[in-house]
């Protein structure tokens, strides 16, 4: 949703990798590993120990910074 996001407010990707280096990309819907992948590597999502847990839960904190470095990103493009 919030690569989509993104991509909505016409931030520019296109210089950015959509590579996803999770160790457990396998165990994610095959339709998100690329739009996890540019979150990944904007620094949106870093996950633990090379993994993304696609199956847990957010933290507070965890959601927090997904909005906090997007709107940074958002604010960067004006």
């Amino acid at each position: 949703m919030t690569a989509k996001y993104l991509v909505g407010m016409e931030l520019d990707v296109t210089q950015v990798s959509n590579n996803n280096t999770f160790t457990d990309k396998n165990q994610m819907r095959e339709d998100t590993v690329e739009a996890i992948g540019l979150l990944q590597q904007l620094g949106i999502l870093n996950g633990t120990n090379g993994k993304f847990n696609p199956k847990g839960n957010l933290t507070r904190a965890e959601i927090s910074k997904i909005l906090t470095v997007t709107i940074m990103l958002l604010g960067e493009e004006e």
